[in-house]
């Protein structure tokens, strides 16, 4: 694994007080900004900001965040993506995750389920709108909130090869949250994250991954060659929606604002919201 910074104690003006997450190329800290707002700063690891390209990216998504407006995203607040540690601070957002959600009180009402679908919709036309591919639509990455589901970690993620080829055998579970162009093709559109958010819908619904698990490439073989398990679904409306968004043909899926209109029931609220 690689090396991990001690965990600063401040930033620019914004003071860390815990940590959210660490992964393997990035760590999330808690802080607050001079006022005691809370904020979300991502810091890149060590090893990747030593990587030009690693650097790279997450300059990208940074810029990509910067270029939005929109009520379903976490606001950019400030970033150096100059320093030796490259970070960015964002609007802290509170609720859990989808995965957390899930994991807690397991699968949603599929009301409820098409609600956040909604929601996520929104969010992603604004973002295709402004020319920026959200790249990585997955339960980590949608926090559900007071005020309905919000995406964070907007940005190019590059392609799921270069994740296969980095470890080989990477959990299939957030492979399985990917568009299948993103194993296959050098160019991935914005039709990527409307597959990715049919793969969302039926794994709040049904509590599952749609193309099951285990290893990244024995995920990435039944993504690219096999079908959704779409048993258990009632809800017409919704399992309709997954269908279309889960086409193989990238050009048959719905735009991300066909899906917000066809998703959007009448109002529902978030339940068990607490961690």
């Amino acid at each position: 694994m690689d090396e991990l910074h001690p965990r600063p104690t401040s930033l620019q003006g914004f003071t860390i007080t815990g940590q959210l997450a660490q992964g393997r190329h990035t760590q999330v800290y808690l802080g607050q900004d001079a006022d005691g707002v809370p904020v979300a700063i991502k810091v890149l690891n060590p090893g990747p900001a030593k990587d030009r390209l690693e650097r790279r990216r997450f300059t990208r998504g940074i810029d990509a965040a910067r270029r939005l407006n929109s009520t379903r995203t976490a606001a950019v607040l400030a970033a150096d993506t100059q320093a030796p540690l490259p970070w960015v601070a964002t609007e802290y957002l509170v609720g859990p995750t989808l995965a957390q959600r899930i994991a807690q009180d397991g699968p949603m009402a599929e009301p409820e389920a098409l609600s956040m679908v909604a929601d996520l919709a929104e969010g992603l036309q604004t973002m295709h709108a402004a020319g920026v591919l959200h790249g990585r639509v997955e339960p980590t990455n949608i926090v559900l909130t007071s005020d309905g589901a919000r995406l964070i970690d907007i940005g190019d993620h590059g392609r799921l090869e270069d994740d296969l080829a980095h470890d080989p055998q990477a959990d299939g579970t957030l492979v399985g949250f990917l568009a299948p162009e993103q194993v296959t093709e050098d160019w991935v559109g914005s039709p990527a994250d409307v597959f990715s958010l049919g793969v969302v819908a039926l794994y709040a619904a049904a509590g599952r991954c749609a193309f099951g698990t285990g290893s990244g490439p024995e995920v990435a073989h039944q993504l690219i060659h096999g079908q959704a398990d779409l048993n258990g679904l009632t809800n017409p409306r919704l399992r309709g929606l997954i269908e279309d968004c889960l086409a193989k043909d990238s050009s048959l899926r719905p735009r991300a604002a066909e899906g917000a209109d066809f998703a959007r029931p009448p109002s529902v609220s978030y339940t068990h919201l607490t961690l």
